[in-house]
């Protein structure tokens, strides 16, 4: 017998189209998703250098004023995770902002913050002598 008109069912070609499609979307997906990981990762990495900075500035500013700024200056492994490595600089300024040998009772303080050998995070401030 003759069937007219079109057959009935799925031929090879639309399961291969189907096929074709469902690839394409999981591929964004999956690409989306990886995004997103990544970036929920940079996040936390920048709350926690947030959070060692912040401790930093709080020891420095506990401190007194010393004149020889050379015990500020240090490259350690943060005590909470190891990964993390907080490098403080101290300089000595005049009162144009430019690195002084001489004491005119402020200094500036750097305080940089890496994860995995990557820097996430510079911070300054100022130390000023009140006495």
């Amino acid at each position: 017998m003759e069937t007219k008109g079109r057959e009935q069912g799925i031929g090879l070609i639309e399961v291969l189209v189907a096929l074709a499609i469902i690839a394409l979307v999981s591929g964004a997906l999956i690409g989306v998703l990886s995004t997103s990981t990544k970036a929920s990762a940079g996040n936390a990495e920048r709350t926690t250098a947030e959070s060692i900075t912040q401790s930093k500035l709080e020891e420095i500013a506990q401190s007194s004023y010393d004149a020889d700024v050379s015990h500020m200056s240090s490259t350690i492994p943060w005590s909470n995770d190891s990964s993390y490595i907080v490098q403080t600089l101290g300089e000595s300024i005049d009162l144009s902002g430019n690195p002084s040998q001489a004491d005119y009772g402020i200094q500036r303080v750097t305080i940089k913050v890496s994860h995995n050998g990557d820097l996430i995070m510079t911070t300054q401030t100022y130390k000023a002598n009140h006495g």
